[in-house]
């Protein structure tokens, strides 16, 4: 993989690009489209192809076992989108029109069906059916561990609905009241924890560091301390998160780029830790990653 606009081994990271107005959502999905400007011509193609190849004949996105799945169907329609892929985005609304509403819908599950709905205009819910949803289901597992990353998710839905900063710093300090991060707390919650800390207006310079110290260089950032490597699930969300928080990232730009360029195969973004598997909830965590480092 070939990237654009990098002349040196230490591009230059503009963290002001992210301004604190810019819907979250909004933001991820700008980032998305700055990693797409970064790939060279062949790399796109390459993309295009892979996620057109991991669309099922439903219309929905393959899971790891090549089955329709709801999940990976939101990672899938990230990535049509951004590629603008219409006749994909086509035949991925049809499979959400025909998809069956389940009574016992996890909180994931129902962030993704109301997500999907609402982008692809599917019958969607109104604002505020929508946001009572997605907090009854949040309640339902309050006790689950991950809770800051499920407070994450809850944000992000949330905020697609009512992208107002008032609406999701009060949603940041009442889910940070409840989220405590320890030394073996995994890089997704530490990363979800600093955004929330974002949201909720706070000093972040604690949260950051937390993050920081899983980076593990030319391996990029590793679930736990633990962990002999890094990932590209850990990364993406853990510089998505500093991007966020405005945190300086030219320092550890260079190694996690390299990182990054290293998973890129056959137009897929593998997940870093040795396993081969290539499918689109990593490819979009790969794209994220790079728009995070995007200029």
């Amino acid at each position: 993989m070939c990237l654009n606009y990098f002349d040196s081994a230490y591009p230059k990271i503009n963290c002001m690009h992210l301004t604190r107005h810019i819907s979250l959502y909004k933001q991820m999905k700008r980032l998305l489209s700055d990693a797409l400007f970064m790939l060279d011509e062949e790399s796109k193609s390459e993309l295009a192809r892979f996620v057109r190849l991991r669309q099922h004949p439903s219309g929905a996105f393959n899971n790891r076992a090549g089955e329709a799945d709801l999940y990976y169907s939101l990672f899938g329609f990230w990535l049509v989108e951004t590629l603008k892929e219409k006749r994909q985005l086509e035949a991925l609304k049809h499979y959400v029109a025909a998809e069956k509403i389940g009574e016992n819908d996890g909180f994931i599950q129902t962030c993704c069906r109301v997500l999907l709905r609402r982008e692809l205009k599917v019958s969607p819910l109104s604002r505020v059916r929508a946001f009572f949803t997605l907090v009854k289901a949040y309640r339902k597992e309050r006790e689950a561990i991950n809770l800051s990353y499920r407070g994450f998710v809850l944000a992000l839905t949330i905020d697609r609905f009512f992208p107002l900063l008032g609406i999701l710093r009060y949603i940041g300090k009442r889910l940070l009241k409840r989220t405590v991060i320890d030394e073996n707390s995994p890089c997704s919650e530490r990363a979800a924890r600093l955004v929330l800390q974002t949201l909720a207006g706070e000093h972040t310079e604690e949260g950051s560091q937390a993050v920081l110290a899983l980076f593990d260089g030319e391996n990029g950032f590793k679930a736990f301390h633990q962990t002999p490597t890094g990932d590209m699930l850990s990364t993406a969300v853990a510089l998505f998160a500093l991007r966020y928080s405005r945190t300086d990232l030219r320092l550890i730009a260079p190694e996690c780029l390299q990182f990054i360029q290293n998973q890129f195969y056959g137009g897929a973004f593998l997940s870093g830790d040795g396993d081969p598997t290539a499918d689109v909830e990593y490819t979009f965590y790969g794209l994220l990653a790079l728009g995070a480092l995007a200029d």
